[in-house]
């Protein structure tokens, strides 16, 4: 599916990318905000609104969701609560 996700839309290129390396659900990646994002410490807060037991925790980022992450916000200048 990561071979054509691209073809389908940078959107969902990113979010099989972020479920394979965070291990959430895809409601709970829908709902992330680059205000959620702290790549310069490479973690991630999840939204307790999001979460399927209702509760807020960060959690760290693989290498591979960081690179990911930082080539959407460059091609797309995306910040804050985008």
């Amino acid at each position: 599916m990561l071979k054509v996700a691209s073809d389908v839309d940078w959107r969902f290129e990113l979010a099989l990318i972020m479920a394979n390396e965070t291990g959430h659900r895809s409601k709970a990646i829908r709902h992330l905000r680059w205000l959620d994002i702290d790549l310069i410490n490479r973690t991630i807060r999840w939204q307790a609104e999001a979460d399927k037991a209702g509760q807020e925790y960060v959690t760290p980022l693989t290498e591979a969701a960081v690179g990911a992450l930082q080539h959407a916000q460059e091609e797309r200048t995306a910040i804050g609560e985008t």
